[in-house]
């Protein structure tokens, strides 16, 4: 039984144990994980700080991450990748499209090339685990 039906069947009402026990229960949600990397060109990460993770819980959140991501980052690439990244920023219909993409389950990668490294920035849907009780609270 989930929590959805047994809160709309019109039987007996369910002992508190029960309920509790529905509110525990795993429900599958939807969010967006939100890095980017510093890639070598042969395709090895470079390590260090870098990557750097954030869960969006929208799309249009994940693609705001995104674009802060390479305003942010920006200024520290070759000129050719710093411009690369402005189009790229300017580029209002692809933001629309980016976020409607995200909704349909689409991942977003860009992939900004600077002096033998490669900054990888992506977002994708995946989908979490978390309980009904903890989306309730917050």
């Amino acid at each position: 039984m989930t929590l959805a039906s047994a809160l709309t069947a019109h039987d007996e009402p369910l002992a508190p144990n029960q309920l509790a026990s529905l509110l525990r229960a795993p429900a599958a949600r939807r969010s967006y994980l939100c890095q980017y990397v510093l890639v070598l060109v042969d395709g090895e990460q470079v390590t260090g700080g870098l990557p750097l993770r954030h869960f969006a819980e929208s799309p249009g959140q994940a693609v705001r991450w995104l674009r802060r991501a390479v305003r942010r980052l920006a200024p520290t690439l070759d000129e050719h990748a710093e411009r690369l990244a402005a189009e790229w920023l300017d580029d209002a219909a692809g933001y629309h499209a980016a976020v409607l993409g995200l909704l349909h389950g689409e991942a977003i990668l860009l992939a900004l090339p600077s002096d033998g490294l490669r900054l990888q920035i992506e977002a994708r849907p995946v989908i979490t685990l978390t309980t009904l009780a903890a989306s309730t609270t917050s």
